[in-house]
Formats: C-alpha cells, sequence, structure tokens
C-alpha cells in the first residue's frame, strides 16, 4: 500500500489522497487530462449509426462487474464487487424512455443480455477491439456501474458517473459530477443494517472477502434494481439540468458525508437521492 502526504502533513491511502486532488482539480477549472483522438471518435460514432443510433442521439454505458475472468484464487477477495446485470434492465429501460440508447461493455465471459430494442450487447458481440471500447467510454454521456476497470476510463476522459453495486464502503469516487449507491451490510442474526459510523470503524472497515464478513455474521446487500434505476433518472435529471433536491435530501447528504468521512478529507461524489432516503436509519 502506497501512501501520500498532503499539504498540510497528513498521510492517507491512494483513495483519500486521490479525492484532495480532484477537488483541487475541479477547483482549479481544469479540463481532463485525457482526450480521444478524432479519428477514433469520428469512426465510432459512424459505428454507433450502423446499430441504429440516431444521428443526433446519446447513449450511456452499462458494465456489471462479473467474475468470469478472474481466477478461483482471487473469486474469494472479489465475491462483492460483483453484481448481476439483469439488475440493471430497468435502469436500461429508463435511459430508452429518455430517448438514449445503452450499450452494454465488458468481457466475453459475460451472460448475454436479453434483446432488447435501442441497447447494444457489445461485450459478448464479435466486433469487440480495443479502441471501440475506448471511443465507448470516453463518449458515453455517462456511465454506469461498480468498482471495476472500465469505471476508471470512463473517469479519466471527464465523463459522469452513476457508480451502483459499490462495495468496498468508503471507497469513494473522487469526482463532484458523479452519483453512486452502495451495498449496505446488515446483521445476519436480525437483518438489521450496521449504521456509518459502525462501517466506518475497525474491525468493520477494511473487510473485503465474503469469508471475513461471513466470519463476522454480517450480509453485504445487494443494491435493488429500483435502486439502481433511481440513481440513474438522477443522473439523467443532472445532466439535462432539471435535477429538484429538497432540504431534506440536502440535510440527509450533509449527515451522510460527515459520518462517511472519517479522516477528514471530505467527500465529492454525491449519494443517490432516493436511495438515502430509503436508508436513512444507517445515518442514526
Amino acid at each position: 500500500m502506497e501512501y501520500y502526504v498532503d499539504p498540510e502533513g497528513r498521510g492517507f491511502d491512494h483513495n483519500h489522497f486521490f479525492v484532495l486532488v480532484q477537488r483541487l482539480w475541479e477547483e482549479s477549472g481544469r479540463e481532463p487530462l485525457v482526450k480521444l483522438p478524432e479519428k477514433y471518435s469520428d469512426a465510432g460514432w459512424e459505428l454507433l449509426r450502423k446499430h441504429g443510433l440516431p444521428e443526433d442521439g446519446w447513449f450511456a454505458c452499462f458494465h456489471a462487474r462479473d467474475g468470469g475472468y478472474r481466477s478461483d484464487i482471487k473469486r474469494g477477495l472479489t465475491h462483492y464487487r460483483n453484481s448481476n446485470i439483469e439488475d440493471y434492465i430497468p435502469a436500461m429501460e429508463a435511459i430508452r424512455d429518455r430517448g438514449g440508447w445503452v450499450v452494454r461493455v465488458g468481457d466475453s465471459s459475460m451472460p448475454p443480455l436479453p434483446e432488447m430494442e435501442g441497447v447494444i450487447d457489445y461485450a459478448v458481440s464479435d466486433s469487440r477491439e480495443d479502441w471501440i471500447d475506448v471511443f465507448l467510454l470516453a463518449r458515453n454521456r455517462f456511465f454506469v456501474g461498480a468498482t471495476s476497470g472500465p469505471i476508471t476510463v470512463a473517469q479519466v476522459f471527464g465523463v459522469p458517473v452513476v457508480g451502483v453495486s459499490w462495495f468496498p464502503f468508503e471507497d469513494w469516487m473522487y469526482s463532484s459530477s458523479n452519483i453512486m449507491v452502495f451495498k449496505p451490510y446488515r446483521r445476519s442474526s436480525d437483518g438489521s443494517y450496521l449504521t456509518v459510523s459502525e462501517m466506518t470503524k475497525p474491525p468493520v472497515r477494511g473487510l473485503l472477502s465474503k469469508g471475513s464478513f461471513d466470519a463476522r455474521g454480517i450480509e453485504v446487500e445487494e443494491n435493488s434494481p429500483e435502486d439502481v434505476r433511481a440513481a440513474v433518472v438522477e443522473m439523467m435529471d443532472q445532466c439535462d439540468g432539471v435535477i429538484d433536491y429538497s432540504d431534506e435530501d440536502e440535510d440527509l447528504q450533509r449527515r451522510f458525508k460527515a459520518l462517511a468521512d472519517p479522516f477528514s478529507v471530505g467527500v465529492n461524489v454525491r449519494f443517490g437521492r432516493d436511495f438515502l432516503r430509503r436508508h436513512r436509519s444507517i445515518i442514526g
């Protein structure tokens, strides 16, 4: 594990330090460091139009991390980072209802999506190429996915991200343009949820493998299809400039961020409005 020191002399792991760096980057008004060459952009849009995307159409990329490409040795550590692509289908339908298209990215070991109008299942297509992967992640209106490599590529290009099925807790994304919902923890004994304070403190903080959670009688709950859909709708409203947050929403956001920031680094990302409403009990 590498550690970094901020101007005040505080040492942080890279996840917390990058939050500070991103905040300074945004406050200075800088653009993303990486840009896609126009030759790849033009070729990519032409490819999407051949699949039916309208001339003035837009698309969002989806990625549900799957363990198919991991060895059995790694699966115990990555079990809870995986999610089911079928849980994302209502969110895909919400994008189609708003006139957008969906491109599912990933690797060929993933289960195929059912046939859906306006949805391109690129992950299992025969036309996958590296440059297309990069084009899709750089030019989608926003990206929807969990903790995995593609989400990092989208952020490098400055693309807003809807982080869903997020695990582990407190490993937050960096950009203020992102929205995320995470996998809550609950007790196996009575089904009650752990509070934010409990999740951010040892011994719970730092748990990764399924076995370590099982040993402490803790279950990691999947985000529901409704959780994912609500976060995606919130992102579309944000992109369209029609987002509406009540005073209560802002209060929940502030209280949650204060509790979810044990090292006083600050939290840039916004947490899903409907998700916090439903899980307000974990704030205390």
